[in-house]
């Protein structure tokens, strides 16, 4: 990615544990909720319910979700996949982890499988700005908090459609 090797200064990205090491980052201005895809059939609520020992969960391989299920998971089985999707409905997999809107859509197509109304997780996505930009990271993150506290975000995402994203609450001490 250019950030890390410095072709370029800031990037809009997901807030890895792992990205830590080289990257400054702002205050979330966003958040994406993790998910779990079902069968309408079970009678699962939450997570808690999907993560017990006997439960096959799947994921798509490379994707933030991914990681967290690898890192978090108590009990069930994790089931990395090519097509998440494709490897539940062939059978044997109990849930399938996602991003909650493509999950919303693809459960409307389809009306014998539904979404948990709680998310597993949720992805903070930030400004990453190249370590030693300390003053341009104090500067990008007054800003972001200025642009959700007035609406600026939120109204973004209407506008392209995105209505059903949730704008991240401000950060400490804003």
């Amino acid at each position: 990615m250019g950030a890390k090797d410095g072709t370029c200064d800031i990037a809009f990205r997901a807030a890895y544990p792992s990205r830590a090491a080289d990257f400054l980052f702002s205050p979330p201005y966003l958040l994406i909720e993790g998910a779990y895809l079902v069968e309408a059939r079970m009678t699962l609520s939450g997570p808690a319910e999907v993560d017990a020992a006997g439960r096959k969960i799947a994921a798509t391989k490379g994707t933030a979700y991914a990681q967290y299920l690898a890192r978090n998971l108590k009990q069930a089985e994790f089931v990395l996949s090519d097509d998440a999707f494709a490897s539940f409905r062939a059978g044997g997999i109990d849930a399938v982890a996602g991003i909650r809107q493509p999950l919303v859509s693809y459960a409307a197509a389809n009306p014998d499988i539904r979404v948990l109304a709680e998310r597993f997780m949720e992805i903070s996505q930030v400004v990453a700005l190249t370590r030693g930009k300390l003053r341009a990271a104090g500067f990008v993150g007054v800003t972001i908090e200025e642009l959700k506290a007035s609406g600026f975000v939120r109204g973004a995402l209407d506008r392209s459609g995105h209505a059903d994203v949730l704008v991240a609450p401000a950060a400490a001490g804003s």
